[in-house]
């Protein structure tokens, strides 16, 4: 569950933030674009277990990570008018920025959180110094 509630929290946000910089972009959000951003984003924090299988190296994992939410986006293009007019190759760029964000996002995250624990180790080691 805590991946879901990932997985939406983040996908909520690049897909506003990307949509700043979309001049294709709708003015207006649907509902049915809402719910699929929703499906997208909860999809895409269960599908991140893929990464922590041992079995597979993180290249491996990341690839069928990007197949499986392009699966996803595919099916739920069928409720949303997101692929018309789109070539493949502006599909795949428009993936590889969403997925460029997302990592960034992520490192960036991971980087708060790993200097937060260490400066909370510190201040407990000091406590169990003194």
């Amino acid at each position: 569950m805590t991946r879901v509630i990932n997985g939406l929290g983040l996908g909520s946000f690049l897909c506003l933030f990307v949509s700043l910089f979309n001049e294709t972009a709708p003015p207006v959000m649907t509902k049915e674009a809402v719910l699929s951003i929703f499906v997208i984003s909860a999809c895409a924090g269960m599908l991140s277990l893929l990464f922590e299988v041992e079995r597979f190296n993180f290249l491996m994992a990341l690839v069928m990570h990007f197949v499986c939410i392009n699966l996803v986006v595919w099916a739920l293009s069928f409720f949303n008018p997101w692929l018309q007019g789109t070539t493949w190759m502006g599909y795949l760029g428009s993936m590889f920025v969403f997925y460029s964000c997302s990592w960034l996002f992520l490192v960036i995250r991971d980087k708060l959180i790993a200097r937060e624990l260490n400066q909370w180790i510190k201040r407990n080691a000091n406590r169990s110094q003194s």
